[in-house]
């Protein structure tokens, strides 16, 4: 996180994890500029007003000029980066193996080289008005700073002493100098647990300001990042970590204290992920924070009010989109994505750019996934996003991106699918869970229904025909593989019926799966998948309602098939999604002309299908999301 200047106005600057550094206006936390590629970044003054940013990647650095968009220098991988004040300008110090350079970024002179090695953060300060420097790193369990006098070029000689360090505990927000009543103060955070505060102009032993013990260092609480800044008189600490484990559902904060004495101050809260990034700064005379997180939101703080100012920035970077749904916000089309970690995401459906904050739902254990299923409804003219997770069901205004509900399911049972149905001109919600329906009324969030069809098979798909919530089961391994599919509002068994194999050299349930049920034009059908082919069987007899389609894959070692969830209906066209295994690769094919009607996509992982009035939403390489405009 850093602040910087943009065509004179004040900007925010992030960087994410995914690979993109951003530009947001301050206070709006608006796009401002295209995005660069990098993973972080460090903010300098290029004179004139101008702005420049160190990007980091895979490429190694680069500083660019904000205002031309152009590279003006380039450095190597493994690169640690400080601004400071250096004979009078401020000065970008680039630290990469045996030593420290010095530059000036407005001319990219290089100011002087110093014998400084294995920096892997840094702080400048003053001392005695010289320029000193802060320097730290290294992998044992004590790591040592240094502080160097930068003009004799020779190091001080002080106990600076981190306890309980590991080499990834080098963080650039963990050093900060700060000069108060003309002394250097140091504030450094190590082992994430502890932040401990020394008086540079003397040597003496440190003031531990804060400590994460007991049962807050026991549920994985800690202080990643720091920042120091004088609010109305008072110096004050921000830090930011982790402050609950993975499995809990309270609220992360970003916790403010005296800088001086270690006073707890109050916390800041909104972040729903693990405190990443902190920056201070001064905004039209107000101290300020602005706050980077896991869960991809930059925030924008009143130090003196402690209050948010605006909302979060749109959400950041993509994981492993499972789900996809369509909706309508102030009039305009969205598509509402679902992650694998319990995000879910709104995005324009015009211009593809992020909208609105994102939502986390519940963070999956190891052996989970975040979220199981997503759809979406208008209860009342209230756009919502309703999805499936462990535990039950969670709802969503699109139009806040604020949480409004909660379905629970009894033993923090998961969800399986879920359908929205209407039943007497009332929006309902019905979901599985393992063989078990559940029906809630979605306004009043009650508990309607539960039917237990006594189901024993392994596989299920939970689907509506013709608006009527269906249930299907069935045995995937079973030889014949048998179907038996229920009415769940009428609570009684609709159909049950063999699968005849369409190749006589194919035994009957071999590779047998369903995908969903539907209307093949006026038909109550099932679509599966089997044997490499895609078929398209009656509902209520299990024949086929069309000759099986044989979707050729590249080479006979390589499958195709239909997951769960991958048909859907437009224009009254039955429109599947066929993956192709193991080379992951996806093609949208329609089944009522029976040809395809996209390009074969290749290194497509996961599979989310949605529609629209006049568009079919699917995943794309890259954690890309594709829409397809079709027709009538």
């Amino acid at each position: 996180m850093a602040f910087g200047r943009l065509k004179g106005e004040p900007i925010a600057i992030s960087a994410g994890e995914e690979g993109t550094v951003r530009f947001w206006s301050l206070p709006g936390l608006q796009p401002v500029a295209e995005p660069l590629e990098g993973t972080a970044a460090t903010a300098v003054d290029l004179g004139g007003g101008r702005t420049g940013v160190v990007t980091e990647g895979t490429y190694g650095g680069r500083l660019w000029d904000l205002t031309s968009r152009r590279v003006l220098m380039r450095f190597p991988k493994e690169t640690a980066y400080a601004v400071g004040t250096f004979r009078g300008i401020e000065a970008l110090f680039v630290s990469h193996g045996s030593t420290v350079r010095v530059v000036d970024p407005r001319t990219r002179a290089l100011l002087e080289t110093l014998p400084i090695p294995g920096a892997d953060m840094m702080a400048v300060g003053q001392l005695d008005g010289r320029p000193v420097l802060v320097s730290g790193g290294g992998s044992y369990s004590q790591a040592e700073l240094d502080l160097w006098d930068l003009t004799s070029r020779r190091r001080i000689d002080r106990d600076l002493f981190l306890d309980d360090w590991e080499e990834e505990d080098a963080h650039p927000d963990g050093l900060v100098i700060r000069q108060i009543a003309g002394k250097p103060l140091l504030w450094a955070s190590h082992g994430e647990t502890r932040v401990d505060r020394w008086d540079l102009s003397r040597e003496q032993d440190p003031k531990t300001v804060l400590r994460v013990e007991g049962d807050a260092r026991r549920e994985g609480g800690s202080y990643r990042s720091i920042a120091v800044t004088d609010v109305d008189g008072r110096l004050t600490l921000a830090a930011g970590g982790s402050r609950r484990d993975e499995h809990r559902s309270s609220p992360n904060s970003i916790d403010l204290f005296d800088a001086t004495t270690g006073e707890r101050l109050g916390p800041l809260r909104g972040h729903d992920g693990e405190i990443t990034a902190l920056a201070a700064g001064r905004l039209d005379g107000r101290p300020v924070l602005l706050s980077g997180s896991g869960d991809n939101t930059v925030r924008l703080w009143d130090l003196s009010s402690r209050r948010q100012i605006g909302g979060p920035t749109p959400g950041g970077p993509v994981d492993g989109v499972q789900f996809a749904a369509v909706a309508q916000v102030g009039g305009e089309p969205v598509v509402v994505t679902g992650e694998e970690r319990g995000v879910v995401r709104t995005w324009d459906a015009s211009t593809g750019r992020l909208t609105g904050a994102p939502m986390m739902g519940r963070s999956p254990q190891a052996d989970q996934v975040g979220l199981t299923s997503l759809v979406t409804a208008d209860l009342g003219g209230v756009p919502v996003a309703v999805a499936g997770e462990q535990g039950g069901i969670r709802i969503w205004d699109l139009r806040t991106s604020t949480e409004v509900g909660r379905l629970p399911l009894r033993h923090a049972q998961s969800v399986d699918r879920l359908v929205l149905v209407q039943r007497d001109g009332q929006p309902l919600v019905t979901a599985s869970s393992g063989n078990v329906l559940y029906t809630w009324d979605l306004r009043t969030r009650r508990l309607i229904d539960t039917f237990d069809p006594g189901a024993k098979e392994s596989a299920s798909a939970l689907s509506l025909i013709d608006g009527r919530a269906v249930f299907a089961a069935w045995d995937p391994g079973q030889r014949p593989g048998k179907v038996r599919i229920w009415d769940v509002a009428g609570r009684r068994r609709l159909s049950s019926f063999t699968v005849v194999s369409p190749e006589e050299d194919v035994p009957p349930g071999m590779d047998f799966s369903i995908a969903g049920l539907g209307l093949f034009g006026c038909a109550p059908a099932v679509f599966a998948s089997g044997q490499k082919i895609v078929r398209v069987l009656d509902a209520r007899t299990g024949r086929d309602l069309a000759p099986p389609l044989r979707v050729e894959p590249r080479d006979e070692a390589f499958s195709s098939r239909l997951h769960d969830g991958t048909v859907t209906t437009v224009h009254g066209r039955s429109v599947v999604l066929v993956s192709f295994s193991p080379d992951e690769d996806s093609q949208l094919w329609d089944l009522t002309a029976r040809e395809p009607l996209s390009p074969r996509i290749r290194g497509v992982k996961d599979h989310a299908l949605a529609t629209g009035a006049h568009v079919v939403v699917t995943n794309g390489p890259g954690e890309r999301v594709h829409l397809w405009r079709l027709t009538p």
